[in-house]
């Protein structure tokens, strides 16, 4: 589990699946070995061509290959085989995809008639909003958006407002106001992709959701290097301020502290408490930049703020100007420049420290494992920075990692991983694909990146040798 801001995070883990599926993603539909023609050494020598050229041959290979198609294809290939630039080729490229999209729904659609499905309130790009959703996608070239009417109340909003899923599958009208009386009407002869046209005409009306304004931290167990900058990213929603205060937390009360996470609000009582015993080291106000009615997320940047130069444990607690509750979020974390990195079974615990902004190894870092504020085991990392303890690890909840005057602390006991943030990659259904995965999601220069992968069919079963 590495412990490192989520933005380090996202780049390292973006980077080493970037490298999983290169041979797929990233390279040519021929061999670039035997490139031979001035516009296959262009392909060749551009990274972003060369992923339309293999995007492309996927498309194709995807469709039935009809008289007509082979000699548009055939065609397009003279045409493309013209152009004596790069940028001429990615635009080439760039509308013979959309068309290979357009042939392949238009097959994938045959004879089906074109129907309202639902027509409802859903959450849409962090925010609420009245979605439609029909059964063939839409003719993203009509003008679909006559065929859509919305009423907040009596009133008929901006039918401009409207967008098209990127499956062509709803139609969302976003952001709409809380506990409002909507009506949406689909008229007949909306255009779908296989030449279809909606011959029912959809109805409803309904009351969106009511929502409160509301803050929180966006994540927890940060480690804050005072050599990069440094940021605590909260998540909003119809805040135009956030307050923060933080307090600075003695070495020896860090097992007393460490709890105070994202994951659980504290009472004003417990708060309290908190503050007589704990030291205010910065309050400050940030304003924020957001949308109505729209979830926003905002990197708070502290790295202009004296109080936090000092290496050591911190406790942030969070709040809105105005917005008064009995509970709180709070955010433990640290400034330190020591990354760690843990993997852990039942049978041990090992881990990897290196520098956060340099990622170079670190050699004797004391490794000290607490429950509460019993020791319960310590030792160094070697000359690879790293270490590892034995099945009593398990007796304890926190590691403390320190070296100097620094240290870098971690609850991990807490969920390995909180991916809740991300969405989930969508790829179209194969015949087959390609499961690939890293026994490490770290790895510092000059490793070696161990790569697994199973071959499975449709149905997610492995396939025949």
């Amino acid at each position: 589990m590495p412990i490192v801001d989520r933005q380090m995070f996202v780049t390292v883990l973006t980077s080493i699946l970037l490298l999983l599926f290169i041979s797929v993603a990233n390279s040519a539909s021929f061999d670039c070995a035997k490139a031979a023609s001035q516009t296959e050494k262009f392909i060749c020598g551009d990274a972003e061509l060369s992923r339309q050229d293999s995007t492309l041959g996927e498309k194709y290979r995807q469709l039935e290959k009809s008289e007509k198609l082979k000699k548009a294809q055939r065609q397009w290939v003279n045409v493309r085989n013209k152009c004596a630039d790069i940028q001429c080729l990615k635009t080439s490229y760039q509308i013979r995809i959309a068309e290979l999209e357009s042939h392949y729904l238009k097959q994938q659609y045959a004879g089906q008639s074109q129907k309202v499905t639902t027509i409802k309130e859903e959450n849409w790009n962090n925010g609420a909003a009245a979605v439609v959703r029909i059964k063939v996608p839409v003719d993203a070239d009509s003008n679909w958006r006559q065929f859509l009417t919305i009423k907040l109340g009596d009133k008929v909003q901006n039918s401009s407002d409207w967008v098209l899923d990127s499956n062509g599958l709803a139609m969302i009208y976003p952001f709409i106001e809380p506990n409002q009386s909507y009506k949406v009407e689909v008229k007949p002869g909306l255009k779908a992709v296989n030449g279809t046209s909606l011959a029912r005409p959809g109805e409803e009306s309904f009351t969106s959701r009511q929502t409160q304004p509301s803050v929180n931290f966006s994540g927890d167990g940060y480690v804050l290097s005072n050599k990069i900058r440094r940021a605590l990213p909260v998540t909003t929603l119809n805040i135009d301020e956030v307050d923060i205060e933080i307090f600075r937390i003695l070495p020896e009360h860090i097992g007393k502290w460490i709890h105070y996470s994202y994951q659980d609000r504290n009472s004003y009582y417990q708060l309290n408490h908190f503050a007589n015993e704990t030291k205010m080291v910065y309050s400050g106000r940030f304003p924020v930049k957001h949308q109505r009615n729209q979830r926003t997320t905002t990197n708070l940047d502290l790295s202009k703020i004296a109080s936090l130069d000092q290496q050591g444990a911190y406790v942030a607690v969070l709040s809105a100007p105005g917005l008064y509750k009995n509970q709180y979020p709070t955010n433990f974390f640290t400034i330190s420049d020591i990354g760690l990195q843990l993997r852990k079974n039942e049978r041990i615990l090992r881990i990897n420290a290196n520098s956060i902004s340099t990622g170079n190894v670190l050699e004797n870092v004391l490794l000290s494992i607490y429950r509460g504020e019993k020791l319960i085991g310590q030792q160094s990392t070697n000359e690879l920075g790293e270490a590892q303890f034995e099945s009593f690890y398990s007796q304890g909840n926190t590691l403390v990692a320190q070296k100097g005057q620094e240290y870098t602390v971690i609850d991990f006991k807490r969920s390995p991983l909180d991916l809740s943030a991300f969405k989930n990659p969508v790829s179209r259904h194969q015949p087959m694909q390609v499961f690939a995965w890293g026994p490490r999601n770290l790895y510092r220069p000059g490793e070696t990146l161990d790569i697994f992968a199973l071959l499975k069919d449709f149905d997610g079963q492995k396939t025949a040798k």
